[in-house]
């Protein structure tokens, strides 16, 4: 599950067949683009042949006819793209997609929560265990976990921005703010096509470049991935959603320290990951966009930093400018916690700061569910029960 916070969780088939016909696919660009041409060439080439067997016939027929043929393409492109849905975009599901678009998925599964979700829960993929089902055994009321693939900041601004444009606002939303969250030149822009994008731009979704996005040779080549993939066979995907958001992650037969020795061998979270020396300003303006708008709309805000596996926060205490980095967003989140935009502050750094086990880690920072229900034993204690 390595750089699951920061990649799609792509699938990769697991017939010996399968990668070589995926292989096949990586570069289809080049040979899409001169099949498109061979083809324009094709029927310039007869309507040239057929005007000087037909003399009566004008220019503006060929170009008709090359119009048609192109016209017919196009719409032969989209309704792949449209009935494939390899990122899980559209409304149609005939095939798993190859990407799992958690985006659209848990916008989705939001509007479609019944009763109105009391209590959500945001964030990125470390907060994906956080389940609804044990907040509402705690505290009575209904919730929904909307964390999402690689979320940050300008996420949370964009989906509480949804949930307002739907009318389906919660009352109190649990969020979670680290360092690696708040890193200069983060990477975002994991899935494609982002539906949050208009809420984040505060415009409207625009209908010609959804449709120039249907029409996309990137979309057009997940699609014809996708297929080969249900030919060859597919392994489970990294994750899945229940229909509260809750996110599932696929099991590993790998012993958890060799898991968490693979993350720290990464680029993504070696050394470098905290080898900076001040937060990211639009992430943390974004967060104070994002608090601000909570408080507006009457809605309270518990934060809370994730855990890290703990030999992996000994080795960044150790060797990288975390506890200096994690200081400054302690005092700008008890900063605002003072202004009255944030109701608790929780550091949950360290397993010990809520009665945690390292065993309770799918890999060096996704918390499995056991450790979410403590943490949110620890968040939910202040809080009085009842629907």
């Amino acid at each position: 599950m390595v750089g699951c916070t920061g990649g799609s969780a792509k699938v990769a088939p697991t017939t010996s067949r399968g990668p070589r016909i995926l292989s096949s696919l990586d570069d289809v660009e080049t040979p899409l683009r001169l099949l498109g041409l061979a083809l324009f060439a094709f029927l310039f080439a007869r309507g040239l042949w057929a005007a000087g067997n037909a003399p009566a016939r004008s220019a503006g027929w060929l170009l008709a006819r090359v119009g048609v043929a192109a016209t017919l393409l196009l719409c032969l492109v989209a309704t792949l793209n449209y009935l494939v849905n390899p990122f899980g975009i559209y409304s149609t599901r005939r095939f798993e997609p190859l990407v799992l678009h958690s985006r659209a998925e848990k916008m989705r599964l939001y509007r479609a929560a019944q009763p109105p979700p009391e209590i959500v829960v945001l964030g990125s993929s470390s907060s994906f265990t956080m389940p609804p089902a044990y907040i509402r055994e705690r505290t009575g009321r209904p919730a929904f976990n909307a964390s999402l693939h690689g979320g940050v900041p300008e996420d949370y601004l964009a989906f509480l921005r949804f949930m307002a444009s739907i009318g389906k606002l919660p009352k109190l939303l649990i969020v979670p703010m680290s360092v690696e969250l708040v890193r200069p030149n983060l990477p975002t822009g994991f899935e494609p096509h982002n539906p949050l994008r208009p809420y984040l731009e505060k415009g409207s979704a625009d209908i010609l470049s959804d449709a120039r996005w249907l029409l996309s040779l990137e979309q057009t080549r997940a699609s014809v991935r996708l297929l080969a993939v249900e030919t060859t066979g597919r392994p489970p995907s990294h994750y899945r959603f229940d229909a509260d958001g809750w996110g599932r992650f696929a099991e590993s037969d790998a012993p958890l320290e060799k898991i968490v020795d693979a993350y720290l061998a990464t680029k993504e979270w070696g050394p470098g990951l905290y080898s900076f020396q001040e937060l990211d300003e639009p992430q943390m303006a974004y967060f104070q966009q994002f608090l601000s708008l909570a408080g507006r709309l009457d809605i309270r805000v518990i934060v809370y930093m994730p855990p890290l596996y703990p030999r992996a926060v000994a080795f960044y205490e150790r060797e990288t400018n975390l506890p200096a980095l994690r200081t400054k967003l302690l005092e700008r989140l008890r900063a605002w916690q003072a202004e009255g935009l944030v109701a608790a502050v929780y550091d949950f750094t360290r397993v010990e700061a809520y009665g945690g086990d390292p065993s309770e880690f799918h890999d060096l920072a996704h918390p499995t569910a056991a450790a979410s229900r403590r943490m949110l034993d620890v968040m939910l204690r202040p809080l009085p029960t009842g629907s």
